[in-house]
């Protein structure tokens, strides 16, 4: 009998980018290859992964399997900040955009799964993107109301997965665009990341990036709420590769 592989899986985040990696086990006929990559920045995630059996079922059985699994996630923080005139409170109306689109052949898939919160509490958007070879784009888009002075959080996770069987090659790209943007649609205020990164096209003039070690702060504050809803969430984000 052959050698069933799985990559494990590749993870980043803006704190701690990786490579792609390849591996291959078994030989001949009977190997199997897979390779996945991952990188992540604010508003921008990418993923790629593949997998490959390389040789047809003998007898009913499969001998090798090619498995591989890319995660990818990034926090981002900011304040509504108000122009000139704008009062701390004055209404705010926002609107979230994230879109996904890649391409698949057999057996893979890529879930964008998002959240959203104001003001560190509960929050406001707890949902998913999904693509996979039937569907290989999606979008989600949210109106909101915001006030001055209010503080926004993301946390978004790409997932992307692939696995060959019995010969037949399957990949999973997300490479090219899982994006969020986000509007200030009212003219009294604008919001500034701790990142730095505009998200929306509205607001042209942001105002300048925080100090490093403002945006540190920022930054571990929001992995402390992330951490907590993560434990909360039941079950994996997508399905296990069997």
């Amino acid at each position: 009998m052959g050698t069933q592989l799985v990559i494990a899986p590749d993870r980043a985040s803006v704190l701690a980018p990786v490579t792609a990696s390849r591996t291959a086990t078994g030989g001949g006929k009977y190997g199997a290859v897979s390779d996945a990559s991952a990188t992540a920045s604010p508003g921008l995630l990418r993923a790629r992964s593949y997998g490959n059996g390389l040789a047809p079922p003998v007898g009913g059985y499969a001998f090798a399997s090619g498995a591989a699994v890319a995660d990818a996630s990034f926090v981002d923080y900011g304040i509504i900040t108000g122009l000139p005139g704008a009062l701390a409170g004055d209404p705010v109306n926002l609107r979230l955009r994230f879109d996904m689109a890649g391409s698949f052949a057999g057996d893979g898939e890529s879930i964008l799964r998002i959240y959203v919160y104001r003001n560190f509490g509960v929050p406001l958007v707890n949902t998913h993107l999904f693509t996979d070879l039937l569907q290989p784009s999606d979008v989600g888009e949210f109106d909101f109301g915001f006030a001055v002075g209010d503080s926004i959080q993301m946390f978004v996770h790409l997932n992307t997965q692939a696995t060959g069987l019995y010969g037949r090659p399957s990949r999973a790209d997300v490479s090219n665009t899982a994006h969020a943007y986000l509007d200030v649609l009212s003219g009294n205020a604008r919001f500034v990341s701790s990142s730095g990164h505009l998200y929306g096209l509205h607001d042209i003039n942001p105002l300048p990036v925080p100090e490093p070690a403002s945006a540190a702060l920022l930054l571990l504050g929001g992995f402390v709420v992330v951490g907590s809803v993560r434990r909360r969430a039941a079950g994996p984000l997508s399905r296990p590769i069997s």
